[in-house]
């Protein structure tokens, strides 16, 4: 089974929400394909060391939306 977790504005829970679920159910793994401002990856990596947690395929490093950070 896998799920997609979405939300429509920064700052939704997102990230905590994935880094919980992460922490209690291990099988699963983390990938956002696009990130732009500071790196939810990174932060997923440092409160769930032990989780699966896949490179993005694009950073931006201004926090807006990815069409304009592209």
């Amino acid at each position: 089974m896998s799920f997609i977790v979405l939300g429509t504005d920064t700052d939704a829970g997102k990230t905590t929400f994935a880094a919980l679920w992460l922490a209690a159910h291990p099988e699963y793994a983390y990938w956002k394909p696009l990130e732009t401002g500071e790196s939810d990856t990174d932060k997923v990596r440092r409160l769930v060391p032990g989780a699966t947690v896949f490179e993005p395929i694009a950073r931006f490093h201004e926090p807006i939306a990815p069409p304009l950070a592209a």
